[in-house]
C-alpha cells in the first residue's frame, strides 16, 4: 500500500475542521426549534400511556399503518415496535438540509423495520419549504427500491434501532462513541479546552483529533483503517483519500466498530453520483478506497451510520450544552446527571437601547407593540414626513423597517425576528404564540412575507384569530405581489384557504404577473381547491 504522507499548505500541514461551517450552523438551528420542548412532553406522556398514533401526532409526524391487512402472526412484532417508538427521538436524529434555519432535508426515505413483504419507513417532506411534517408509513417496497429513488435520499436504519427504539437507549452511549467519559467533554459534561488532551481519551476523540492536524494515515491506522491509493480498474479519477475525508465528517471510530458488527462485508459510502469510499472489512485489515463505482454487493451506509454525531460538535463548540440535548439523548450520555434537559422554550425579548440622531434610546417589544421614546403620535408625524422625504428619527426608521422587512434593524430585532420566523418554519406554534403574548406580529421577513403568509406551516386555527385580533391585513401582498390567499393555495390545506376567504380575503387577487389564486391553484393542480370557482370574481 502506498503511504499517505501528511498534506503541507505554505509549509504547514493542512487541516481539516471538525465540522463544515454551513452544518454546524444548520444542525444549532435544528437543535435549537427542530423538536421543540412541548412537542417532546407531549409525544413522551402518549407514548408512555401506549397512545403510539398520539405520541405521533404530537411529534408532528402523519400515520398511514393499515394493520387489518397483516397477516396475525406478524402483527404482534409490527405492535410491539409501534408502541416503542419515539417519534421525538427519531425526528432529532433525521438528517437536516444545511441551510441557516436547520429544516429537514427533503425527500428523504427512513427505513426503520423489516416485515416480510412490508417495509416501516418514515418520509420527508418532498420540498425544503414545506411544514416540517414527517409521514410514517407501512407498505411494500416500491419499484425500483434502492435503484430509482435518489441515491443520497435512502436512509437504512433496521440496524440503527437506539436512534429511534426505547428499547435499544443503551446503544445511544455508543453510537456518539462515550466510553467513561464523552468524548471533548469531561465527566460534568463542561468542554475540554483545546489544547488538553487527558489520557485514556474515548477513540472518537483521538481520530478527530489526528484529523484535525492533517494525520490522515495516523487517524485511519488508529482505527483499523488502512488507505488503498491504488486507482480502482476502470477509473481515470486518482484515488485522494485526504480530499474525500476532508469533505465528509467521517466517525472513524464507528466504521472501526463495524468490523464487530459487519464482518466480511463491504460497505459503501456514498460520494456523489457513482462513485464513493468503499470499506472492506476482513478480518486481518479493514481498507478504505476512494473513489470505487457503485457495486451491487456493497452495502450502502446511511448517514447516521458515518457520519459524526453533530451533538458532540456543538456540545465541543460550547453552542449546546448537555441540558439541552433531548432528555433520551441526555440520560444516556450523562446518566444521573439530572435536571429537566431538553431544547429551551422561546425566551421573551429583551428591550436594547439604539443611537437615535446622537443619544441612546431604549427600544423595546410591550403591549404587542415596538416602543420607543418618541411616543405613538410622534411616529405617525415622522411616518407622514417620511413620505414626503423629510427628516425622521432613527427610531422612526427602526419601527418603519420591523413592518416593512427591510434589512435596516438593530442586531437585537434582527436576531429576534430571526428567532421568531425560526419557530414559524419549523411549525412551533407553542413557541410562536408565547412570543407574540409580546412581539409586534405586524412583522415582515425580508420578501416582504407577513406571519399570514406563513400560517401553512403552523397551526392556523390557534394562530390566525391572534393575528387577526393584532390588525395584520388579510390582502397584504409581499414583493411579488401574492397575499396571504395566494401562499395557501399554493402550499396549505384547503381548511386554511377556507378560512382566510372567511377572514375577508378576496379570491380574486392577482399578482404582479397577473395570476389570480385561480390560476395558482390549477398551476399546482389543486383539485381539492375546486370550491374557489364558486367564489365571487371566479365564476364561469
Amino acid at each position: 500500500m502506498a503511504s499517505v504522507p501528511v498534506r503541507r499548505h505554505r509549509g504547514r500541514p493542512w487541516t481539516i475542521p471538525s465540522f463544515p461551517p454551513e452544518a454546524a450552523v444548520s444542525w444549532r438551528a435544528a437543535r435549537r426549534y427542530g423538536v421543540p420542548r412541548a412537542m417532546i412532553e407531549r409525544a413522551t406522556a402518549r407514548r408512555l400511556a401506549g397512545d403510539w398514533r398520539g405520541a405521533c401526532a404530537a411529534a408532528g409526524v402523519d400515520v398511514d399503518v393499515d394493520l387489518d391487512g397483516i397477516p396475525r402472526s406478524r402483527r404482534p412484532r409490527i405492535e410491539e415496535d409501534l408502541l416503542r417508538l419515539a417519534p421525538d427521538l427519531l425526528r432529532w436524529h433525521l438528517p437536516r438540509a444545511e441551510d441557516e434555519h436547520g429544516r429537514l432535508r427533503p425527500n428523504t426515505m427512513v427505513l426503520l423495520a423489516r416485515y416480510g413483504s412490508r417495509l416501516l419507513q418514515l418520509l420527508t417532506p418532498d420540498r425544503l419549504d414545506r411544514p416540517q411534517r414527517l409521514t410514517l408509513v407501512l407498505r411494500p417496497p416500491r419499484p425500483g427500491w434502492g435503484t430509482s429513488y435518489p441515491f443520497h435520499r435512502l436512509e437504512d436504519w433496521t440496524w440503527l434501532r437506539e436512534l429511534w427504539d426505547v428499547r435499544r437507549l443503551d446503544g445511544l452511549r455508543s453510537w456518539y462513541g462515550a466510553t467513561d467519559r464523552v468524548p471533548f467533554l469531561r465527566p460534568d459534561g463542561t468542554p475540554l479546552d483545546a489544547d488538553e488532551e487527558p489520557p485514556g481519551a474515548p477513540l472518537t476523540e483521538r481520530t478527530i483529533r489526528l484529523l484535525e492536524r492533517g494525520e490522515v494515515e495516523a487517524a485511519c491506522a488508529a482505527a483499523g483503517i488502512e488507505l488503498d491509493m491504488r486507482t480502482p480498474k476502470g477509473s481515470r479519477y486518482r484515488p485522494d483519500p485526504f480530499r474525500v475525508i476532508r469533505d465528509h465528517p467521517l466517525d472513524l471510530a464507528r466504521l472501526a466498530r463495524l468490523q464487530r458488527d459487519e464482518p466480511g462485508r463491504s460497505l459503501l459510502i456514498l460520494h456523489g453520483p457513482g462513485y464513493g469510499l468503499l470499506l472492506r472489512l476482513r478480518e486481518d485489515s479493514r481498507v478504505l478506497t476512494v473513489p470505487v463505482t457503485m457495486t451491487p454487493n456493497a452495502v450502502r451506509l446511511p448517514e447516521a451510520a458515518w457520519r459524526r454525531a453533530p451533538d458532540l460538535e456543538l456540545l465541543r463548540l460550547g453552542w449546546l450544552t448537555p441540558d439541552d440535548l433531548h432528555p433520551l439523548v441526555h440520560d444516556a450520555l450523562f446518566p444521573g446527571r439530572g435536571g429537566t434537559p431538553g431544547p429551551p422554550e422561546a425566551p421573551l425579548p429583551e428591550p436594547s437601547r439604539i443611537l437615535c440622531n446622537g443619544e441612546w434610546h431604549l427600544v423595546g417589544f410591550r403591549d404587542r407593540a415596538l416602543q420607543t421614546p418618541h411616543g405613538a403620535e410622534q411616529l405617525r408625524r415622522e411616518r407622514l414626513l417620511r413620505g414626503l422625504g423629510g427628516p425622521v428619527s432613527d427610531c422612526s426608521v427602526v419601527a418603519a423597517a420591523w413592518r416593512r422587512g427591510t434589512r435596516r434593524l438593530p442586531r437585537f430585532l434582527r436576531m429576534q425576528r430571526q428567532d421568531l420566523l425560526r419557530r414559524v418554519l419549523h411549525g412551533d406554534t407553542d413557541g410562536v404564540l408565547r412570543l407574540l403574548d409580546a412581539f409586534d406580529p405586524r412583522m415582515r421577513v425580508a420578501d416582504g412575507r407577513t406571519l399570514l403568509h406563513l400560517l401553512h406551516l403552523v397551526d392556523h386555527e390557534r394562530l390566525l384569530p391572534r393575528l387577526l385580533e393584532a390588525g395584520l391585513d388579510v390582502e397584504a401582498a409581499d414583493e411579488t405581489g401574492r397575499t396571504p390567499l395566494h401562499s395557501a393555495v399554493e402550499h396549505g390545506t384547503p381548511a386554511l384557504v377556507r378560512a382566510l376567504l372567511a377572514a375577508g380575503a378576496r379570491p380574486d387577487a392577482t399578482d404582479r404577473s397577473g395570476a389570480s389564486v385561480l390560476e395558482l391553484a390549477e398551476r399546482a393542480r389543486r383539485g381539492d381547491l375546486e370550491f374557489l370557482r364558486n367564489e365571487k370574481g371566479h365564476g364561469r
